[in-house]
């Protein structure tokens, strides 16, 4: 027993584990965005329903010496993949307004033989203990696999993640993985050695589901998939795409397949039904509210009407789940689920939803599914009557949600002048009409990247993150001062609507640096502050890093007399650019009296540790200029950090008495590299 029991374990644990691996490889190549992470989610989904069919045909087509000799043949051979380390930015076109394909490419060409091998570890295994044991139920060892599986998503971000860094990650990750093709195969012997010698699926012709029963399995799988990637977006758009906050809701979507599957009596219908209820409600004033409530409460609140909710998928899965003699099949319909979630979320859902309106649509869809097994059978010993009122009230309240969503989804829309869903996200351009002034502004996910007046009096005003008495307002005033009759050239990375581009003076250059498409073509069509700039601009479409590391390669460096920068992804850190790799480049791109100016601004995270490390780690003096939120001006609340070694501009008196200077309720300095970053240690807890 505990060879397969090991086998099992570890393949689980690997399986989970090369996820967040993974993702750390591609993200700074792929913008860093929350859509990186979906598209993840949709190739290891599409991956499981193929290790499932894999499973599924080799059980139903060999027999047991052959089943054992293929699947040897394929360990050995998934063993040249390794080591991982994608090389991803090669997989990129410059420009690349939807990069979904080309990064499902490269996980295939990285990882896809040996995740197939794992994904069909499970329900192999089981098939092959099943047989050798004389029709023992393997459905614990299948609750086993999940347990491992939590292991590896929780021991990422509390231990993986802050010890080892990423090719070490990679290098543990792939001895790991040998040690797993050597169980597997004495499995695989095992089988062989004790099996029939003809093909196993003796007496299976009258034990197969009806096709109702089957599309009842795909329906809730595919529901609680839909559940995990939608709940997800809401998660990560808001703090950073990053393992920290992948891990929770992927943890708490396994959790539920480990009680549900670990015995059916954990699973009640007359407990999970009210439950149901509850978190729906709950997640429709979540939805209702936004911004009004800390997103830490919001976490919480989506992660427990997630967790309900698949209770709900899967323990109803438990309820129906067939013989040993259909396992494959049966986990061959949760796989074709989770893919079918998958590609509803990735795929479907950008293109038809102008909004992350799926999260609300797969919790309806989970309250359908709870109804149809209990539309008979509320409740034991009630009457006739009672369930027809029973069933009333359910209806009102269902169509009371709806109306909440609907009515939600219609104020989102009402002051809307142009949306548009991609890769990277929601990005809406709102009109605002408060007493200050009318504004319009851009909004990516709950946060405003950009804000102008509409009259024109004020137009030309910097306003939001930008205003003149914000950080980068003082030190363009300041460095303008000591070059009035000498050009600048300023790189912005994360372009906004433009404001900064009122700071350009004749002589100046701005080169914007950004990644989203639609942020552009908002910009250009909808605010005036590019078209009014008085100085020469230039656009360069892409991942901001990838960018300056091909302009330094070309043209060599030193090249910028100050770089902003300001990238964030809604509230979202996209971490490549804030490593010390990253400075180090932005340090060779800036002149030798040039300034670096990066805005820190974030309700969940406090960055500036991290800038104040990686400083420290280049020699660089570090001025941190706090600005409060001036309704009357336009002005957020901001903080932004300047970094250089121009003494002049560290001696001015304007900057000085802005400066927020460094306390004992400061963090230490924390130093991120491309290898490690662990968002842990920053978190406002």
């Amino acid at each position: 027993m505990i060879i397969w029991g090991l086998t099992i374990l570890l393949g689980a644990f690997l399986l989970f584990q090369v996820q967040p691996i993974m993702g750390r490889f591609i993200l700074p190549s792929f913008g860093g965005g929350t859509g990186v992470w979906t598209v993840c989610l949709l190739f290891f989904q599409s991956l499981l329903l193929a290790g499932y069919l894999y499973a599924h045909l080799l059980r139903r087509q060999l027999r047991p010496t052959a089943q054992a000799l293929l699947h040897f043949l394929l360990l050995g051979l998934s063993l040249f993949a390794l080591p991982l380390a994608p090389d991803a930015a090669a997989w990129i076109a410059e420009g690349e307004a939807d990069p979904t394909w080309p990064l499902l490419a490269l996980l295939a060409r990285s990882v896809g033989i040996p995740y197939l091998l794992l994904a069909a570890t499970s329900p192999l295994v089981q098939h092959w203990f099943s047989v050798q044991a004389n029709g023992r139920s393997p459905y614990r060892l299948y609750a086993l696999s999940n347990v491992g599986s939590l292991l590896a998503l929780l021991s990422y971000p509390v231990w993986v993640e802050p010890r080892l860094t990423l090719a070490q990650q990679d290098t543990v990750w792939s001895a790991t993985y040998a040690l797993f093709a050597v169980a597997c195969t004495c499995c695989a012997l095992l089988f062989a050695k004790r099996a029939p010698s003809r093909p196993t699926i003796d007496a299976e012709g009258s034990l197969r589901a009806a096709p109702r029963q089957i599309g009842m399995w795909v329906l809730y799988a595919a529901c609680g998939s839909a559940l995990l990637m939608s709940t997800t977006n809401q998660m990560c758009q808001e703090v950073a795409s990053v393992p920290f906050l992948w891990v929770l809701p992927l943890s708490l979507y396994l959790l539920s397949f480990i009680i549900c599957f670990d015995h059916s009596r954990w699973y009640s219908r007359l407990v999970f039904g009210p439950l149901l209820v509850v978190a729906v409600t709950l997640a429709v004033f979540l939805q209702l509210a936004g911004p009004q409530v800390a997103i830490w409460r919001q976490v919480i609140g989506y992660a427990a009407a997630l967790f309900v909710a698949c209770m709900v998928c899967h323990g109803e899965l438990v309820r129906s789940k067939p013989a040993a003699a259909e396992l494959t099949a049966f986990y061959l319909a949760i796989a074709a689920g989770g893919a079918l979630g998958g590609v509803a979320v990735a795929l479907i859902a950008p293109a038809l939803l102008p909004g992350y309106y799926e999260f609300p649509f797969a919790l309806l869809g989970c309250c359908l599914l709870a109804y149809l097994p209990n539309r008979r059978q509320f409740a034991p010993k009630v009457t006739a009557e009672q369930r027809h009122r029973l069933r009333i009230r359910l209806f009102c309240w269902f169509g009371a949600v709806c109306a909440l969503f609907l009515i939600k989804a219609g104020v989102d829309l009402r002051r809307v002048v142009a949306v548009d869903r991609n890769f990277y996200g929601v990005v809406r351009v709102l009109e605002i009409h408060p007493a200050t002034g009318s504004q319009r502004i851009l909004q990516h996910g709950r946060i405003i990247h950009g804000a102008q007046f509409l009259d024109e009096a004020r137009r030309n005003t910097p306003t939001a993150y930008y205003g003149t008495r914000g950080g980068l307002g003082l030190a363009m005033h300041q460095l303008q001062e000591q070059r009035p009759d000498q050009p600048m050239r300023v790189a912005i990375l994360g372009m906004g609507i433009g404001t900064a581009a009122v700071y350009a003076r004749d002589i100046d250059e701005y080169v914007y640096f950004e990644i989203n498409p639609a942020v552009v073509r908002f910009a250009e069509q909808h605010f005036t502050f590019l078209a009014d700039s008085r100085g020469a601009r230039e656009l360069r479409l892409g991942d901001a890093r990838l960018q300056l590391e091909a302009e330094w390669r070309e043209e060599g460096g030193q090249r910028y007399d100050v770089i902003v920068g300001d990238a964030f992804n809604s509230d979202a850190v996209p971490i490549h650019l804030m490593t010390l790799e990253c400075f180090q480049l932005y340090r060779e791109m800036l002149k030798p009296d040039g300034v670096l100016v990066v805005n820190i601004s974030n309700a969940m995270l406090d960055l500036f540790p991290v800038v104040r490390g990686i400083a420290a780690e280049l020699g660089w003096a570090t001025i941190r200029i706090p600005s409060p939120p001036d309704p009357e001006r336009g002005d957020l609340l901001a903080t932004w950090v300047a970094l250089t070694d121009n003494e002049s501009f560290l001696n001015d008196p304007l900057i000085r008495r802005a400066e927020w200077p460094i306390t004992e309720r400061d963090r230490p300095p924390l130093v991120w590299t491309d290898d490690f970053a662990a968002l842990w240690q920053v978190v406002h807890w």
